[in-house]
């Protein structure tokens, strides 16, 4: 049986080797990452979504995960309802999501800080700027003045922010672009509606979507 397993991936990756540098590998576990490195060496990217003190039933889906998985040319995984608890719902999932985008694709948003970097990959949005000139500092008046310049006729469909982040900046943005400021959940309890993990993104692309 294993030896079934490694020619498979023997082949795999080095099919894959062939047809662009570097493939990534997108592991389950530890243990198909360690014998992916084993096979394809210093020819491919390995990412593993657990470590040796998680309980690979139960994971985070966080959208780190999602946008590696999303990124992968292989998908190595232990089966046996090993990821039963996680990976079919997260798969099916991102289809759905990435259906739901795909209207998404190629547009373009300005943030107020980089926390939505992973989502707006998964779905293809392309971010202009920040209002932030230094994480965590206020932007200045000249600072916002320069990205009132940058962004005018820019055809940008949003000013993303998080719940938390102040509205000052965002608000006088948008009253000088006409560009409309959304407030994304960012995290379960962000919204009325983002109640667990999944409804985050459900929630976050209707709101893009609008």
């Amino acid at each position: 049986m294993i030896k079934n397993i490694l020619a498979i991936m023997c082949g795999i990756v080095f099919s894959l080797g062939t047809a662009h540098a570097k493939p990534f590998v997108f592991a389950c576990e530890p243990e198909w990452e360690f014998i992916a490195k084993e096979i394809g060496g210093d020819q491919i990217r390995t990412v593993s979504a657990t470590h040796g003190l998680q309980n690979p039933h139960f994971i985070r889906v966080k959208p780190s995960l999602m946008s590696k998985i999303k990124k992968a040319d292989l998908l190595i995984c232990s089966g046996a309802d090993l990821e039963v608890g996680w990976l079919p719902l997260l798969l099916r999932n991102m289809a759905r999501w990435k259906t739901a985008g795909e209207s998404l694709a190629g547009k373009r948003v300005v943030v107020h800080h980089k926390s939505f970097s992973y989502l707006l990959n998964f779905l293809e949005i392309e971010t202009l700027t920040s209002l932030e000139d230094k994480a965590g500092i206020p932007p200045s008046a000249r600072h916002l003045s320069k990205i009132v310049t940058l962004i005018e006729g820019s055809s940008a469909i949003a000013i993303i922010r998080t719940p938390f982040d102040p509205k000052s900046a965002g608000d006088w943005v948008s009253d000088k672009t006409g560009i409309p400021v959304v407030t994304l959940p960012f995290t379960v309890g962000g919204s009325p509606e983002a109640t667990d993990l999944y409804k985050v993104y459900d929630a976050s692309i209707q709101l893009l979507s609008q």
